[in-house]
């Protein structure tokens, strides 16, 4: 039922409304955003398919550009998520125990080194959080992941980027680059997205060498 159909609605909403007038609150006043959120641009780091599918007029045929997988989850992901189904009422694991402690197993790993979450902008979203503060360097390759520059700059990071060099990571120049600005946080991903590129085997270098032993 919605609130205006409520019986005395009307003589609610207007002394809400008078009482609101004596403090000096306008009805239609909005939360005031933090001066930095206020200060940010409207921006979107991705723009959905089904947006440009709105846009469009029509569907796409095929979707392509957001690592999907045309052919869907395996059976036994299906079977795995129809045999869960029945438990939906109840509140998730918060602390996902059992989900880390079978993907720590399954690649060697200690239990507290695996972090679930809601896909990799939000624990991209939830990094920048815990290291970046207001004012902070962060370095990333120019033309990088956009997603991680739109987390950095909500933060009130200040963005250093670095060119690419041969469509890769230039891991030496980003290094530099993290020796000379001293970043709160330096992000390099291999394979690289959204280039596809990759240094092949660990990513290492001289240079990367030398930096994790004067600074960590």
């Amino acid at each position: 039922m919605p609130p205006n159909s409520w019986p005395g609605w009307p003589g609610f909403q207007c002394a809400f409304t008078v009482r609101l007038k004596q403090t000096g609150i306008s009805p239609m006043a909005q939360p005031r955003l933090t001066p930095l959120v206020e200060s940010l641009p409207s921006t979107v780091p991705f723009i959905g398919p089904e947006t440009l599918e709105l846009q469009r007029g029509k569907p796409f045929e095929a979707r392509i550009g957001a690592n999907e997988s045309s052919f869907g989850p395996a059976p036994s992901v299906i079977e795995a998520m129809r045999n869960e189904a029945t438990e939906v009422w109840k509140y998730g694991d918060p602390e996902n125990y059992a989900l880390r402690h079978a993907i720590a197993a399954h690649h060697g790993l200690k239990a507290e080194h695996i972090m679930p979450g809601a896909g990799v902008d939000a624990l991209l979203g939830l990094i920048v959080r815990q290291y970046v503060q207001q004012g902070d360097k962060v370095i990333n390759s120019l033309g990088g992941y956009p997603t991680f520059n739109y987390h950095v700059a909500g933060y009130g990071g200040q963005l250093v980027t670095v060119p690419y060099r041969d469509d890769k990571p230039d891991l030496d120049a980003l290094i530099d680059a993290a020796a000379r600005e001293k970043p709160a946080l330096l992000y390099i991903a291999n394979p690289d997205n959204p280039m596809g590129t990759w240094h092949g085997g660990p990513i290492s270098s001289p240079s990367l060498s030398v930096f994790r032993k004067q600074h960590y």
